[in-house]
């Protein structure tokens, strides 16, 4: 039986080579992603193998034993163990306002509406869906109702020239409640050294990420991704950078580590406080605000859960936000490769369009000759029911034909 999933894998980190890139209608999507042997779709934050402990501004993580920490089984159907109970998976109420405290300035400075991400200037099929999948882990992290969309990409706009040693210039260009992200081409990177650079200006209505294309973090996906994801979080509002007391991607160059302060990168990307304080600055607190004024927040969930021998899958449901989550063994081929879906799906696609066809009056002779041949098929699945039915209807109606005649010689 598989494990537990946990929120990292022991086998491997955050991959996404060899899935389908996804499109910018996704942005809102779970995302989906894979390490060595498995493949995940939303995000499980999962059971901590340690615990928090905080003394002053001191944060210590005691290991403990995870198996401990798994709800109780409470049931069974086929295989699949169904567990249902409460773990300890968040870092507290303390930790969070540490954390935002250090990572916002002395009031909350957050968009109301949430923005739209634009991939502007130049860019390749590789550059818009690394974007796309870091807006997914963000999503994952933000309340409903408070998603991030990505637009159309916009290749005539750049904004490259408006930094300079002094700070970022607005020069006009920029489009209203919109995040901005630019990937000069290798040589062409306004900054003099990192990985990244950029503006957030909620209260002006826009943001501004430019990645430079040539630094290491941006060869593999898995860095460049967490890098994006970095960026994307000082846009929306996580300022500044955090202490090395956390465990976080907002720590200084902490995006492209495997792991920080000894605790291994979930491969959700995000560490849970970066996104809990995500969380807490779209969902309990408002313009203004002080960072820490946010209310109670629980460091437990309410979790169901199926654990089968090939397939995990559940909610979680933390401080008034319920998050589903399914992970399995990664296929050995692609699905389109499985000829019974494949035609299934493609009979589907048959029938769907000569039925659209028939709707819109265009019923030509071949879509009739096809719809002939769908309906002997399906005849021939239901041949049986079909051939008792008319047997009944037949023997019925000469019943009804004798009893018609004997009436008539009776009345003769």
């Amino acid at each position: 039986m598989l494990n537990h999933c946990l929120p990292y894998s022991p086998s491997g980190h955050y991959r996404v080579d060899g899935l389908p890139e996804p499109k910018a209608a996704n942005a809102k999507h779970m995302p989906v992603y894979r390490d060595d042997d498995r493949i995940y779709v939303g995000i499980d934050q999962g059971p901590s193998w340690f615990d928090t402990l905080t003394i002053g501004d001191s944060i210590y993580r005691i290991e403990k034993d995870l198996a401990v920490t798994l709800p109780v089984v409470v049931g069974e159907r086929g295989e699949t163990e169904i567990r249902h109970g409460r773990i300890a998976d968040g870092v507290g109420q303390k930790v969070v306002s540490m954390y935002l405290n250090e990572a916002v300035f002395a009031a909350v400075d957050r968009y109301e509406v949430m923005p739209t991400i634009r991939v502007i200037a130049p860019s390749t099929a590789k550059d818009r869906a690394r974007t796309v999948r870091a807006v997914q882990l963000v999503n994952a992290a933000l309340p409903h109702g408070m998603k991030l969309t990505v637009g159309a990409p916009l290749p005539h706009l750049s904004l490259r020239t408006n930094i300079s040693e002094a700070g970022y210039h607005i020069s006009g260009n920029e489009l209203t409640n919109t995040i901005h992200i630019e990937f000069p081409a290798p040589g062409r990177y306004s900054g003099a050294q990192g990985s990244a650079l950029g503006t957030n200006q909620p209260k002006a209505g826009f943001g501004y990420i430019q990645i430079n294309t040539a630094h290491a973090r941006y060869a593999s996906d898995d860095t460049a991704i967490s890098n994006l994801t970095h960026e994307l979080l000082h846009a929306l509002g996580i300022a500044d950078h955090v202490s090395a007391k956390f465990a976080t991607i907002m720590e200084t160059a902490s995006s492209s580590k495997i792991e920080d302060n000894g605790v291994r990168k979930p491969l959700s990307g995000l560490y849970p406080v970066d996104r809990e304080a995500l969380r807490v600055l779209y969902g309990r607190l408002d313009n203004g605000d002080r960072p820490d004024d946010f209310g109670p927040w629980a460091a437990t969930t309410m979790r169901i859960e199926g654990n089968g021998p090939h397939a995990n899958f559940g909610v979680a449901l933390r401080n008034g936000y319920a998050e589903p989550w399914a992970y399995g063994e990664l296929p050995q081929s692609d699905l389109a490769d499985n000829l019974a879906l494949s035609r299934q799906r493609n009979l589907d696609r048959r029938c769907a369009r000569l039925y659209a066809a028939k709707r819109g009056g265009c019923w030509r002779r071949r879509d009739r000759r096809q719809s002939r041949h769908l309906a002997r098929q399906r005849r021939f699945h239901r041949i049986g029911a079909l051939v008792c039915w008319r047997r009944t209807w037949r023997r019925r109606h000469r019943q009804a034909v004798v009893r018609r005649r004997s009436r008539l010689l009776d009345r003769g």
